[in-house]
């Protein structure tokens, strides 16, 4: 009977432990136990991670690909459009997409990052076109492969949606943009090989025949039946009969700067650069025709505010936007400009403020401006600086590429984009 009585409570500290230890055991597999008693009505199945807490800074952020390298940089300014790598990529420019590669594969990514397959024939994205040859001859295809025109040109220039093509007979003129009743590519305007020496696309609906601007139509585009041999920013470069240049204001309609110069420059950022007998004094003249500085020398553009001259020695002027000389002398800078404020001494590898007049950084085998600052580099590595001299991101490489970004890490590239443009 004791023996019984034994086994019993022998069976009644078995099952005692046993609900303990699935208690501890349930409690052990609950990341938070009052929580869950609380209310919480689901519990998280085995190997599932403990649910974030209300301030969790990771609270609702996707899980990290495993493939993204965890140092990848924080860019001021910028965010990351691509998680995935490239192993070579190509600028953007103009173009809607670059092309890319994985693997050894090709691709196109968009500026927003999202990734397609690359046509396999395409060799450099024009825009959103690409110029394929087959036996020796040119066509246009669109970014997907799709003929847009045939292959039998031997030299085409693409400008948006304008294609000009051109072969030892005839030239024409597209507009990808439109079809016909065939579904073919819009042919815009056709002409004979003859009638011209030179032919390039000046601009999206401009044509460059032998130095004089003419419409999509190839015909000679005139104002006050001057014809024209530049156009930007809202004036043209005219010429009379007799040669000589002068000034229309396209958007007002009007002659502002009537022709009597021997060379004559487009306007830029509101200056030109002018002369009224050949070897006779260079002008810079505002887009009313008044004169505001004669120079001896070479004229580069005004920019940011500075104009840089370079005179019969080979020193670079740099004259302020009164166009007083700064009397600031270089003999090598990169672009002959100003960069905000700043001068890329290509002579000693650093940058120049104009404002402080001194050296601002160290020594860079290549500084390259970019949008809101430089990228700075040496010996196989790059930094990203903004105008104010406060460093950015470090990387292996860093590419300019208009409103976008590319980073080099550890032999793969990722692009990132302006968080200003919206795409």
């Amino acid at each position: 009977m004791r023996r019984l009585g034994y086994i019993c409570l022998l069976i009644i500290l078995s099952l005692c432990f046993a609900g303990c230890n699935a208690y501890f055991s349930l409690y052990a597999e609950i990341p938070d136990y009052e929580k869950v008693i609380e209310g919480v009505s689901s519990l998280p199945e085995k190997g599932e991670s403990k649910p974030p807490e209300a301030d969790d800074p990771n609270v609702g952020e996707e899980p990290g690909d495993p493939m993204i390298p965890v140092d990848l940089p924080v860019i001021d300014g910028y965010k990351l459009i691509t998680e995935q790598g490239f192993e070579t990529v190509s600028s953007f420019g103009n173009n809607s997409y670059s092309s890319v590669e994985i693997d050894g594969e090709r691709f196109l990514v968009d500026k927003a990052g999202k990734v397609c397959p690359s046509p396999s024939d395409l060799t450099r994205l024009i825009y959103d076109k690409y110029i394929f040859e087959e036996h020796g001859y040119k066509g246009v295809k669109n970014l997907y492969g799709k003929v847009l025109i045939e292959a039998s040109y031997g030299k085409i220039d693409i400008c948006g949606k304008t294609v000009l093509a051109s072969n030892s007979e005839i030239a024409r003129v597209f507009d990808t943009s439109m079809t016909d009743a065939a579904g073919n590519v819009m042919l815009v305007c056709e002409t004979s090989r003859s009638r011209f020496s030179s032919l390039s696309l000046y601009a999206e609906d401009l044509v460059a025949m032998d130095g004089i601007i003419c419409g999509l139509n190839l015909r000679p585009r005139t104002y006050d039946n001057f014809e024209v041999i530049g156009e930007i920013d809202g004036f043209a470069v005219v010429v009379d009969k007799t040669g000589l240049f002068g000034y229309y204001d396209t958007v007002k309609r009007r002659l502002n700067v009537r022709p009597k110069y021997v060379s004559a420059s487009l306007f830029l950022n509101g200056y030109a650069t002018v002369a009224e007998t050949f070897g006779g004094e260079t002008m810079v003249i505002d887009t009313e025709g008044k004169e505001v500085l004669r120079v001896d020398g070479r004229t580069y553009g005004f920019y940011d505010g500075y104009m840089c001259i370079e005179d019969e020695t080979g020193f670079l002027k740099v004259f302020d936007s009164e166009f007083n000389d700064t009397r600031l002398r270089f003999t090598d800078v990169q672009g002959k400009r100003v960069y905000n404020g700043y001068i890329i001494d290509s002579e000693k590898g650093k940058l120049y403020s104009v404002l402080k007049r001194e050296y601002v950084s160290s020594t860079f085998s290549d500084i390259i401006p970019s949008k809101g600052g430089f990228i700075l580099k040496t010996g196989g590595r790059a930094e990203l600086i903004d105008f104010d001299m406060n460093l950015l991101c470090e990387a292996d490489d860093i590419l300019a590429d208009g409103d976008m970004l590319c980073i080099q890490k550890n032999g793969r590239y990722y692009f990132y984009s302006d968080k200003e443009i919206v795409i």
